[in-house]
């Protein structure tokens, strides 16, 4: 086993050596536009990888679907599956698969003077088709800007959301579905913030192996700063928050948690004599009582939260954008991976890395942040991340790894039918792939065929891709507000 990265006073890091991975070069996802933020990823247990993401077409923003299955790659062109609901704006803010096969979406559609939030679902298995896509539904209304919502699902497949809207002041509202998305309850306020332009931000939710849902989020000012960072906890089989928890007052951000081996384990950035840097807390209390605060690693930068998944072998992995301190002293900008042993976290390794590079849109920027990976069929782990937009946005770039672990079974999802319903809004055009793209030709078998019986007329159809159940989700998104 590699040995441990030993925390001590700041100038006194030691690493010892560990294992390398051996990483394919990095390239970007094909048909992204400059803009675009990390994907939602779901890997499921039949090689593949869905991916949803918001992207510009012709002009106009629309939910897009794509797949990664190693060895094969991405496919050419992302699918536009949904489209605007109100004022031409649409952002997708999660996914949240269940134990049917089915796929469930929350996004925002409107501007700062009129936006709700949308619900719709799908097969897993069909999720490229917009015919099989449910008509949108609002699930809460007088969302505002900046758009924040969070969606899961527990192990009854009923589903739990938190956005930021402000139908009775500034905050998170709560609403839940027992029916698998059909009905939804009526929107609540869980948290307000009471400030004057205060705002939720960095909203997370996640769901615990005994159905205890944990939401964490930040309280930033109207200048996009954090003021304060809270916690709360809805029991299994309850409807009713415990009463949100402040961890420390300003300066935190980037909240990414995770259950494993019985613990809660919380990686957040927050300020060192430095700069940011990632510190953790753990609960084994299901979140009653935390650790205080440990100082991660010596890696520094605001770069979004951290990723995490397992593997087959029951190992934890972490993966982050931050920057270090190079030998000769220069900066050291990349994409790090780690793994959990039990005690701490391994010395991270490079994904990617070199000096940061500043240049025009759609150019060849470097920063990596905003990870966001899983773990395919057990062995094969699949990262993506976004260069900082100050380093000029040129879109959404990855890269993989074969793990040293087995492969879990191939495990088959029985084919669904599409459901009629889903009501594009306009014709827009699917985009070419990014010209210097390394990817995959693969065009994994899109049908242009509309199904029998579905009087709706989509922008695009894509046929059914046989796909099996997920085994693991991990939700990463970039943020447009942002703290160096």
């Amino acid at each position: 086993m590699a040995a441990l990265l030993v925390i001590g006073p700041a100038s006194e890091w030691r690493v010892a050596a560990q294992t390398l991975l051996s990483w394919s070069a990095q390239a970007r996802v094909p048909g992204y536009d400059p803009f675009a933020l990390t994907p939602y990823l779901i890997a499921d247990q039949n090689r593949t990888v869905h991916a949803f993401n918001t992207v510009q077409l012709a002009g106009q923003q629309a939910i897009v679907y794509s797949r990664w299955i190693p060895g094969q790659g991405w496919t050419a062109k992302p699918r536009d599956i949904l489209l605007p609901q109100v004022r031409n704006q649409i952002r997708l803010q999660d996914v949240a698969p269940d134990r049917a096969g089915t796929v469930h979406l929350l996004f925002f559609s409107g501007d700062d003077a009129a936006a709700n939030i949308y619900y719709a679902s799908a097969p897993l298995s069909q999720a490229g088709d917009s015919y099989a896509w449910t008509t949108p539904k609002v699930v809460g209304e007088l969302a505002r800007t900046p758009d924040e919502a969070a969606l899961v699902i527990n192990s009854k497949n009923q589903l739990f959301a938190l956005y930021s809207g402000r139908a009775k002041g500034a905050g998170l509202y709560f609403t839940y579905s027992t029916d698998q998305g059909a009905t939804w309850s009526e929107p609540s306020p869980m948290f307000l913030t009471y400030g004057s332009g205060s705002f939720p931000f960095f909203l997370r939710m996640y769901v615990d192996g005994q159905d205890g849902i944990h939401a964490l989020w930040n309280v930033n000012n109207s200048s996009g700063l954090s003021e304060a960072f809270y916690y709360a906890k809805l029991e299994a089989g309850q409807t009713e928050w415990r009463d949100p928890v402040q961890f420390e007052a300003g300066g935190l951000n980037a909240p990414a948690l995770v259950a494993y081996e019985g613990e809660l384990i919380l990686v957040y950035q927050a300020d060192s004599e430095n700069g940011l840097t990632r510190y953790m807390r753990r609960s084994s209390d299901g979140g009653a009582s935390w650790t205080e605060p440990v100082r991660l690693f010596p890696h520094v930068g605001s770069n979004g939260p951290a990723s995490f998944a397992v593997d087959s072998a029951n190992v934890l992995h972490m993966f982050f954008g931050n920057r270090i301190t190079g030998r000769d002293g220069t900066a050291v900008h990349g994409m790090w991976h780690t793994v959990w042993n039990g005690a701490g976290w391994e010395p991270p390794q490079a994904i990617v890395s070199g000096p940061p590079v500043v240049d025009d849109v759609g150019g060849n920027g470097f920063d990596p942040s905003f990870a966001n990976a899983v773990i395919s069929q057990g062995n094969v782990a699949l990262v993506t991340w976004r260069s900082d937009p100050a380093a000029g946005a040129n879109g959404v770039w990855y890269s993989y790894a074969i793990l040293d672990t087995p492969e879990l079974p191939v495990s088959p999802l029985p084919a669904q039918p599409a459901v009629a319903g889903a009501l594009p809004v306009g014709p827009a055009a699917t985009p070419t792939p990014l010209p210097d793209q390394a990817a995959s030709n693969l065009n994994v078998g899109w049908s242009e065929a509309a199904p029998a019986g579905n009087p709706v007329a989509p922008v695009i159809t894509g046929s059914a891709v046989a796909v099996l159940f997920v085994v693991v989700i991990v939700v990463g998104r970039g943020m447009l507000l942002r703290r160096r």
